[in-house]
């Protein structure tokens, strides 16, 4: 039982990471146009393809790093 609700915590803490990261980037990709943070993350999250490279992105280096946290403790 303790091991499905340490899957279940992590793979809620992976979408918190995926979550801060999209709003970060769009903030950052707001200031480097100079059209705004807010702009940014609505240009992130509505241009698809960004989005995705960015979740996919994440998401690898996120489960590379739980693992090897995981694993050496």
């Amino acid at each position: 039982m303790d091991n499905n609700f340490g899957v279940i915590s992590r793979a809620s803490e992976a979408i918190l990471y995926l979550i801060l990261a999209t709003i970060v980037s769009g903030v950052v990709l707001g200031v480097m146009n100079v059209s705004g943070p807010f702009e940014g993350v609505v240009a992130l999250i509505t241009d698809v393809r960004l989005l995705l490279i960015l979740l996919v992105g994440t998401g690898v280096v996120l489960w590379v790093i739980s693992h090897d946290q995981f694993g050496s403790r």
